[in-house]
Formats: structure tokens, sequence, C-alpha cells
């Protein structure tokens, strides 16, 4: 068997993007490969069918949809000069390709940057565009107004100005004045039309069966955005609005129609803040009501450094709701009908990334145990079928098999995984590393993880765990709020105690903790509190939540909802900040952010590492350019390498 090494990421195919034809004859993915000069990704999409996938084309924008069975429509250019001319003019360029001839033919151009959202029907399609209401002139205006607009871009280029939070996102950049415009384009008219107002930012959407009806959901400009949105509907034919559900009250997550009833997973935040989980509610005859109270995570919240880019975690079919719900260390699909009543269609022994509905079933990109990603066929009746081995050459190297470990808590249990060294004979004395997941509120199960099977495959043992805080356990166990380095800690520690008494030949000198986000915030939070760990690797992580609240993208409600502490009150916040301790730490700590972070920014990094810099503690800083949150699986290939080598210098330094 071949060992995994840092570098056998770059040979791994990343599915995503799944889509489906509009009456279910073909679908239609990208498998996307670091380039041999790991500067980016390769993409190409692939077509599939109930029974094979073949590949369509190169492409350098994951954005397309389907306009009919035969026919795709791509955002994409031809050449790089065409590519740096459409960037200088704000243009963006769609083209129309068959899948018998795969030629490349120009549809339509929009004088703005934006994207497919989707098909209404054979002639009209959506777009978005991220546009603040000065932009508008760019379709809106004669050629001299266009002109002066994009010289007065340029010469704003050197600042900016907001009166607004956030203003900038995290892998978006400054985003302040700016809302998601919807638009519709008649290909056989050439006509583009804003369908909303130009202060109203929109979040999701659904079409009526019949089409005629745009469920969305968003708001209006706010100067401190809130996490609620309001639900309304669009009528094409006499371009008219109404409310649905007044903004203010819910959380949308996504809407479905079904038989005629929109179906929508929303969620209030009075219970358990922001991380509450949704319930399924339905508008019919002019009312919204609750359909089915839920309390589970929807969606796929297994974490991983083996995905690229999402897919659709529900679908429609044969009058039901089918949609992805993350179960304790699995994935479930699950389906809803309009009586309110839940079942289980599947349970997956891995996570479902996305899946989208065919003629003959479900198809869905899942990681099925040990397996990276692939494609599945499921019949509703039966086993799901693999499809496609982009990944197959996967099963030559040494993936070793996580074997499960389960403390008792006081009124819960903690479920964990422990991998071990096929050197591993409980004789000689191994090093070990404590991985801990983001989130918080994601959750670790037994699918592939690259960084830990690079460490087991080096000889260490690697353990990681689900401690409260975590997904898949319903709304209380993942309440986390006022409450960072309390359950969570205590949970981490005796799992941690657990391991070590279970698997005696591990190396109680030679123990190291590793965390990304908020994993990194516990990695701090632990060697403030105790000794036992012989080096540390924080990850992107928040150290101190006073900065925080000003500096992050989600600072000016996340702090507040996960300390459960106005942001006045910073003697509070300090002590729930590991920085707070940083004189009690004496462990070696390697400290890696993104510069481009603003998610957890890079200045939480900076003082962590001053501080423990000027008290001599042995401290390193991995400082990434260009790079944002998320980097250890979204970033560059180049990125993603050079931290996982410096990772492997730093164990191995104290090994």
């Amino acid at each position: 068997m071949k060992k995994i090494q840092a570098k056998t990421f770059t040979k791994f195919f990343f599915l995503g993007n799944l889509q489906s034809s509009p009456n279910g004859k073909h679908y239609a993915f990208l498998a996307s490969k670091a380039k041999d000069s790991l500067q980016g990704y390769d993409h190409v999409l692939h077509i599939g069918t109930r029974t094979s996938t073949k590949t369509f084309m190169r492409l350098n924008s994951a954005n397309y949809c389907f306009l009919d069975e035969e026919t795709l429509l791509l955002n994409t250019h031809t050449t790089k000069q065409e590519a740096q001319e459409n960037r200088k003019g704000f243009l963006s360029v769609f083209y129309a390709s068959t899948l018998s001839d795969k030629k490349l033919t120009k549809s339509f151009s929009v004088p703005f940057r934006a994207r497919i959202e989707g098909r209404r029907n054979v002639s009209e399609v959506l777009l978005s565009a991220s546009m603040a209401p000065e932009d508008h002139v760019l379709y809106e205006g004669d050629k001299k107004e266009r002109e002066d607009y994009v010289s007065a871009t340029m010469e704003r280029s050197f600042f900016e100005d907001f009166d607004e939070r956030p203003y900038y996102q995290n892998g978006g950049g400054f985003t302040h004045g700016k809302m998601r415009q919807l638009f519709s384009y008649n290909l056989k008219e050439g006509t583009l039309k804003r369908l909303l107002p130009k202060d109203f930012s929109f979040e999701a959407f659904a079409f009526s069966q019949d089409k005629k009806t745009l469920y969305y959901t968003g708001k209006t400009k706010e100067e401190m955005n809130t996490m609620t949105s309001g639900l309304y509907a669009y009528d094409f034919e006499h371009g008219t609005h109404r409310v649905l559900c007044e903004h203010g009250t819910l959380a949308f997550m996504f809407l479905e129609e079904i038989d005629r009833i929109l179906v929508a997973a929303a969620k209030s935040t009075d219970a358990y803040g922001l991380n509450q989980n949704p319930d399924f509610y339905r508008f019919k005859d002019g009312d919204f009501s609750l359909l089915k109270t839920y309390g589970e995570s929807v969606g796929n919240t297994l974490s991983t450094d083996c995905k690229l880019m999402p897919s659709p975690v529900k679908t429609s079919k044969d009058g039901k709701l089918y949609f992805l719900s993350t179960i304790d260390d699995h994935v479930e699909i699950r389906s809803l009908n309009l009586k309110g009543e839940l079942d289980t269609v599947c349970r997956y022994d891995g996570g479902v990334d996305g899946m989208v509905s065919q003629e003959n079933g479900i198809f869905v990109v899942a990681m099925h145990a040990q397996k990276l990603q692939e494609v599945y066929a499921y019949d509703l009746t039966a086993k799901p079928r693999q499809v496609t081995q982009f990944n197959a050459k996967l099963s030559e190297h040494n993936v070793v098999k996580p074997r499960p470990l389960v403390i008792k808590r006081q009124g819960y249990e903690v479920k964990g995984f422990v991998l071990l060294p096929k050197e591993y004979d409980g004789f000689q004395k191994f090093p070990a590393v404590l991985n801990i997941h983001g989130g918080p509120k994601t959750s670790y199960g037994s699918i592939y993880h690259h960084e830990m099977q690079h460490w087991v495959n080096e000889g260490y043992v690697v353990f990681f765990a689900n401690p409260k805080g975590s997904d898949g356990k319903g709304d209380d166990f993942a309440d986390l709020r006022g409450c960072y380095g309390k359950d969570d800690y205590e949970d981490l520690m005796a799992f941690a105690e657990a391991v070590l008494n279970e698997y005696p030949a591990i190396d109680r000198g030679k123990l190291f903790v590793a965390g990304q986000s908020y994993g990194g915030f516990m990695v701090n939070w632990i060697i403030a509190h105790t000794n036992m760990f012989k080096a540390a690797i924080s990850d992107s992580s928040i150290t101190n939540w006073i900065s925080y609240f000003g500096t992050s993208d989600i600072g000016h409600f996340f702090t507040e909802d996960q300390t459960a502490l106005k942001p006045t009150n910073m003697e509070a916040l300090l002590r729930q900040s590991p920085l707070y301790y940083a004189e009690d730490i004496e462990t070696p700590l390697l400290l890696i952010h993104g510069e481009k972070d603003y998610r957890c920014p890079i200045e939480q990094a900076q003082q962590f590492y001053a501080l423990l810099k000027w008290r001599g503690v042995d401290v390193r800083f991995l400082w990434m350019k260009n790079e944002g949150h998320g980097f250890s699986f979204l970033g560059s290939p180049q990125a993603r390498m050079k931290r996982l080598n410096v990772i492997e210098e730093w164990l191995e330094r104290f090994r």
C-alpha cells in the first residue's frame, strides 16, 4: 500500500455543483483537480445519465445551467484576451453548447458582472449580481454614463468609505453598499429586467411549478445586518410583489414548491440563537404556517478537507421534499410530505454533499465510508449504486479506518474516533494528535479527512471527537452560547484521557493538539489551561472576543450570540478570550492564518503571537498571503501544500 503524503491530495478529484436538466434526462457536475503548477484548479464539466457519465468540457468558471435537455448555458470565456476585456469593461458573456457537438456559441452578454442562477424556461434565465445603487448605471445608462462610471471606479480604487456592517465578507472582499440583485434575461427578445428593488438583497429563491411565480427571501438594506429575512412572491405576468412572511421573525434556509404548496426550511433564533436548527413551514391559500417541527440539522456539516464546491441539499419528487440531515456522525436523506410526515429514506455511512432528482430516482455526490467523493444513483428502494470512479486510486493507499470510541458524560455521550498507524502493535510508543473541528456547530464522522490520514501515515495516532457544541444531536447539545471553554473543554479532555487509557502505547509525553477556526480557539484555550500537550497548532482562530466583534465580517452578531454578552461588557468578554490567559501558556505553538481571512481576521493571530513572543514562548507564525478562512480545503493547492508541510515540520520537531 502506498503511503499517504501531504501532496497526495493534488491527485484527488473534488466533485460539486451538481445540477439536473429540466425533465431529469441528464445531470451535470464539475470534477475539479489541482493544476500541476498548484496555482489553482482545473474544472471539467461532466454529463451523466442513469447508467454512466462522460466528460463534456473543461471550464474556466463553475457557473452554468441547463437550458433544456440537450443544451447548457455557460458563464465563460474562450480566450485570455476576452477574459481581460470582459473584466476591464465590466461585462459578463454567456455561451450555449449542446451535448452533441460541445461547440461554444455566444448566446448573450450583460454590461455588468453577473452569474447564472437558474432557468425559468427555455427562453428565460435568472441572473444575479452584487450591486450598489450607483452600479445600476452599467445597464441603465448610456455609453458616456458607463464610461464615467468606469473612470470613477478607477479613481476610488485606493479607498473604501462605508456606513454599515458588514462592510466586507470572507471570500468576497469589500461588500458595503452591495445588494444581491436578481435579473431576468429573455433569450428570444434579448431583454434584461431587474426583478427586485435596488435597495433589496435576495438570499434564496424557488420557482412555482408552473413557473409563473418566483418565491424569494431577503431584506432591504440595513445599517447593521440581522439574521432574519422576509418571504415574498413575485408574479412574472403582472410584475407585482407580495409579502408572505414579514421580515424579522425567521431566518430562511431554503424554499421548494410541492404540489402547488410552498415549503420552507426556516428557523427562529429565539430559543437557541443563530445556530438553532430549522423547522418546516408551508404557505397555502394565503396562510403561512408551521408544517412540521424538526429541530435537527439540515444539510451536511461533517468536517473534511476534501470538498471544494457545494451542491443542492434538497430536491423534490413525487409530492415529497427530500433533504439532507446530519445525524450524529453521518448524513441521512430524509423525506417530508405535505401532511408533515417525516421518513428516513437512506442512512449513509459517511456524508452526502448534494443531490438532484432524476427520471428514475435521485443522484447524489457523496463520501461513502473512507472513499473520496463519487456520484451515486439511488432509486429510493435499493442501496445506492456507485456511478463514477474518479477517486478509485485512493484504494491503493494506506487509508486507515477510524475506530469509534464513546464516552459517557453527565446526561449525554461524546462520540469520537481513533486512527492507528499500521505499525501500532501495542508495545512500542507512538506520538498522538488530538484534532478539533471548527464551527463549533459542525461534526466529525468516519469520512476521509486528508490531513489526519497524512498524520497517521507518518506514524501518529490521531484522535478526534464531537464535544458539546457539535452538530448532529439536536439544539440542546449544540447550544454553546456563553460556554466556550467549559463543557466542550471538559469533554475533549475526558475524551483524550479515555483514548490514552484505551490505547496505552500512546506516549503521554508526545501529545499534540491541533484545530481550525473554533477548533483553533479551543487549541488556544486548552494550552492556556493545561500543559499536557508537547506542542500545538492553532489555525485561523479566535483569541480576543473584543477585537473580533469589531473586525470579523460576522463579529457584530456572532460575538454577542456566542458569548451571551453585550459588546460593551469588555471585562467579561476578555475572560472568555484565550488572550486573557496567555500568561499561563508554556506550550510551543504554531499559528497559521490567512491574510484575507475576514471571518476570523488575522489580527487575532497577530495579537496572540505578539504577546506569546514577548513572554518568550516558543511560537511560530505562518502568514498565508491572499488566502481566506478555510483555505485548508478552499484555498489554492500551493497554500494547502505549504500548510501541510509546515505542520509536519512542527510536529516532527517535537516528536
